[in-house]
């Protein structure tokens, strides 16, 4: 019996010893964020071999919380091997999420990510896994940036039409809105968000009130419009108004005061500028005497207005003005 007992504890620390020689130890995951730009975030992910013996890396997947919220999965058909006491460093660079994942980035100037995934590993035909998880913050890098300026709204324009029946009673309003938008730098900006309140207002005892709501206007995120360096975008809206109220306003012969209130979201095109955004605002009262429009806003600095002549245009502007001169002669 104690023979049979020995033999069996024999047996037992050889399986022991055999297992023990076969362990691998799990490498050592590193994950590091090496550079955060305005839309993009460049991830290393390092392998450490600690143990003695060759391993290889067949596969990984991980997912990288919000602003990134992407999931990436890679399956090689020849695993990479990875010596004892060496490491492999895999490199990517993931898209920040567009939308209020990006906003809310860009305003905070940081966001709070998770990094998660496993390592799909291979020694001496056997495979295990090894999962990694990794929380960090990233910060919006601005050292050493170009400094950008605001855009800014150049001109608001409100222009009525009253479309009439055969009766010629107006039955209908067309209201048309146009704002216009100056880019001052020397780099492209998106306009990723732009809305507007438009109000008719009236003035009482030298007090404006608020008299209605009239279609405003505004973009999402899906419909990014590009404004080029030292260019104007002007922002369009037509609506049509069928409701009495309102156009019983706009016939009438008191001044109609409509007041155009609103604010507009950009960030550079390319990265490297600093501030990483920009959030210019407007509010003016637009007022109206008959068919006279007069709006209040900032006007284009001097130095930095558009030529409006080029080329052909400007020999056809002159060739106006020397056939005019011309006839003015003949008819003295």
């Amino acid at each position: 019996m104690k023979h049979i007992f020995h033999v069996t504890m024999i047996a037992v620390c050889m399986l022991i010893a055999i297992h023990s020689s076969t362990a691998i130890t799990n490498p050592i995951v590193d994950v590091e964020i090496s550079r955060v730009e305005i839309d993009s975030l460049y991830l290393n992910v390092t392998i450490s071999n600690l143990d003695t013996k060759d391993i290889y890396l067949t596969g990984f997947d991980y997912s990288i919380s919000d602003p990134v919220g992407t999931y990436i999965s890679k399956k090689w058909e020849m695993p990479l091997l990875i010596k004892p006491n060496k490491s492999i460093t895999h490199s990517g660079n993931y898209s920040i999420t567009d939308g209020d994942p990006l906003e809310n980035f860009l305003r905070k100037g940081s966001a709070n990510i998770t990094i998660s995934g496993s390592l799909y590993m291979e020694a001496d035909s056997n495979t295990f896994v090894v999962p990694f998880y990794k929380t960090t913050t990233i910060f919006l890098e601005t050292d050493e940036a170009n400094q950008a300026t605001s855009p800014y709204i150049t001109d608001i324009k409100l222009e009525v039409s009253r479309l009439t029946d055969e009766k010629s009673a107006i039955k209908r309003i067309v209201i048309t809105t146009n704002i216009s938008i100056f880019n001052p730098n020397p780099v492209a900006f998106n306009l990723r968000e732009f809305y507007c309140e438009i109000t008719a207002m009236q003035k009482k005892d030298e007090k404006m009130r608020v008299f209605k709501s009239l279609p405003g206007c505004g973009y999402s995120l899906s419909n990014t419009r590009l404004i080029m360096p030292n260019n104007i975008y002007t922002y369009n809206l037509e609506k049509t108004i069928s409701d009495n109220d309102t156009i019983q306003y706009f016939i009438s012969e008191e001044p109609k005061y409509i007041k155009v209130k609103g604010s507009a979201f950009l960030i550079p095109k390319e990265t490297g500028w600093s501030p990483a955004y920009f959030e210019p605002d407007f509010n003016t009262i637009i007022t109206i005497n008959d068919e006279e429009l007069i709006a209040s806003v900032t006007p284009i600095p001097e130095a930095t207005i558009p030529e409006k002549i080029y080329g052909f245009e400007a020999i056809y502007v002159i060739t106006g003005i020397l056939v005019s001169a011309y006839f003015s002669k003949i008819f003295k």
